[in-house]
């Protein structure tokens, strides 16, 4: 892959920026707990994160499809530089208050999820079809390292400097991207339109039509859906759980976090083999086994050590599902349709994610579930899923005996 300039380009210059990333993801709600102590405000938080999906997942696909892709990259990158500094500004000049939270956490999030969904509908546009399994594993494999050393960098920051500062070394993190890009040559298949004026509504629903009409994708977004409420019920909740009933301090986190991300590196290792030895849903089923188990025993853990493990077998099981997910999807999906079905089948999975984190942060905040037994919650639901499916819908399926079809 590294003889893949293109591939080598891009790849380079968002794992320089998904370090950045990881900081912020430590940094922003490090930052909402020191000015609140509150779970709901935190859910709050967290339901704005991820609101763009379900409100703007229908419509971004087509515009992908439709537009340059390149350009694409470029503006949401720099929509995302300039809000990683406004709530420092703010801060700075003690203006800041929680809605101007909310506000720049939605609309960052918004660009965040164009930016990553054209650059997973750009894959295809730059590797061989029979490198697309390497690439994505690149990708989530790269991903996973990052975990491990952006944690570290993180709690490094948290402890010496402050939250806000974290937020600044996220902007910066963007540079290399910002010049990459331009760079940049990817082959668009071209558009097929009719000779009516193009309509995003219509280009949408075409993108609808295609997961309905393809039983795979279809059941992938039907697991996803409900996999997600369990997922989002909890881990919204675990850097709080961290702080407040662990009593751990920015330093012990940024280990706990690094450690957690070479775990899961290590799980992702196995994705080539699964795939060999298993078809589409036994592997998803596989992977997200791994997060559910370790949901469970989360909460009654109390060595950082054992929790940093655990927190590991919960990122590297949804990596894994993800790595499959993903080249299931690049696979099987025609390129001028990939951002429509990228878009909207995260629309669909995650819709009732921003329910899952207001709900289990309003619930603890009113002290009727305590904040550990989010995660037993979490841990059974994922099982129960996963059963649900494997009992009663994975025949009706179709799909290879072996690998991603």
């Amino acid at each position: 892959m590294i003889k893949n300039k293109q591939f080598f380009t891009l790849f380079f210059s968002q794992s320089i920026s998904n370090i950045g990333e990881q900081i912020y993801i430590l940094a922003l709600p490090w930052f909402v707990y020191e000015l609140t102590h509150s779970t709901l405000t935190m859910g709050t938080v967290a339901a704005m994160i991820s609101l763009p999906q379900i409100l703007f997942g229908f419509f971004l696909g087509s515009i992908i499809d439709n537009g340059s892709k390149k350009k694409l990259l470029f503006i949401s990158t720099l929509i995302q530089v300039l809000l990683c500094g406004i709530i420092p500004i703010l801060y700075y000049f003690k203006v800041l208050e929680i809605y101007h939270i909310y506000v720049i956490s939605f609309l960052y999030s918004t660009s965040s999820l164009l930016f990553l969904s054209t650059y997973r509908s750009t894959i295809p546009n730059i590797v061989r079809e029979s490198e697309l399994l390497i690439s994505n594993s690149w990708i989530q494999s790269s991903l996973t390292i990052i975990k491990i050393i952006g944690p570290i960098i993180g709690g490094f920051l948290l402890a010496y400097y402050n939250a806000t500062f974290a937020m600044l070394v996220n902007m910066f993190s963007f540079f290399f991207l910002l010049i990459f890009i331009p760079t940049l040559e990817i082959n668009q298949e071209p558009i097929k339109k009719s000779n009516k004026q193009w309509s995003i509504i219509k280009d949408s629903l075409d993108g609808i039509k295609f997961i309905f009409h393809d039983k795979n994708i279809f059941q992938i977004n039907i697991i996803s859906l409900f996999l997600n409420f369990s997922i989002y019920f909890s881990t919204s909740m675990i850097l709080y759980f961290l702080l407040d009933e662990r009593s751990l301090n920015s330093t012990e986190v940024g280990y706990l976090y690094a450690l957690g991300g070479g775990i899961a590196f290590l799980i992702t290792l196995m994705a080539k083999k699964i795939n060999k030895n298993f078809n589409l849903f036994q592997s998803i089923f596989i992977s997200c086994a791994f997060t559910g188990i370790a949901f469970i025993f989360f909460p009654i853990s109390t060595h950082w050590i054992i929790i940093s493990i655990l927190f590991g077998f919960i990122n590297g099981g949804l990596t894994l599902g993800s790595i499959f997910i993903n080249t299931y999807l690049q696979k099987n999906t025609p390129s001028y349709m990939l951002g429509r079905v990228f878009t909207t089948s995260q629309m669909l999975s995650r819709v009732t994610a921003p329910v899952a984190v207001f709900l289990s942060g309003w619930l603890i905040e009113n002290k009727i579930i305590s904040i550990s037994s989010v995660f037993t919650i979490s841990g059974i639901g994922i099982i129960l899923v996963l059963l649900t499916n494997y009992l009663f819908f994975e025949k009706v399926i179709t799909y290879k005996k072996r690998g991603i079809s």
